[in-house]
């Protein structure tokens, strides 16, 4: 006699979708669509243009550009790589705590910050601050 295991979906309870991580979904996708439309435009592409040039469907194009497309990570570096922009720029913006290469390259590196920042101050620091001023 052999024991059934349970199905799936009795076995793994179902993760709450979170508010926040929606409307924060919806909005980057809006900010990717406008960002995405902004910069064929300003190179005067059409969209059958940019899908040839990026190797992706027109009709994907236009999804993204609507806001209800979820493109890849590959296809959002093809997109960004054929308009000559890094993908944090496609996006609309730029992330905190990051800083682009010196090199010019589309390269985004994490800056360390400075240990002395991120400890609290300790008393010998605060009465060498308090003697300097």
């Amino acid at each position: 006699m052999s024991i059934k295991p349970a199905p799936l979906s009795q076995r793994v309870p179902k993760r709450k979708a979170s508010a926040y991580a929606d409307t924060s979904f919806e909005a980057q996708k809006k900010a990717l669509a406008s960002a995405l439309v902004s910069l064929r435009l300003g190179q005067g592409l059409s969209q059958e243009a940019l899908a040839y040039e990026a190797e992706v469907e027109r009709s994907y194009v236009s999804l993204i550009e609507r806001g209800q497309g979820n493109p890849s990570l590959r296809v959002l570096c093809q997109l960004a790589q054929r308009l000559g922009v890094s993908v944090v720029e496609m996006m609309g913006g730029t992330l905190p705590g990051y800083a682009p290469q010196s090199s010019g390259a589309s390269v985004f590196v994490l800056q360390e910050p400075d240990p002395e920042s991120l400890s609290e101050p300790t008393q010998a620091s605060t009465v060498a601050r308090h003697r300097d001023t």
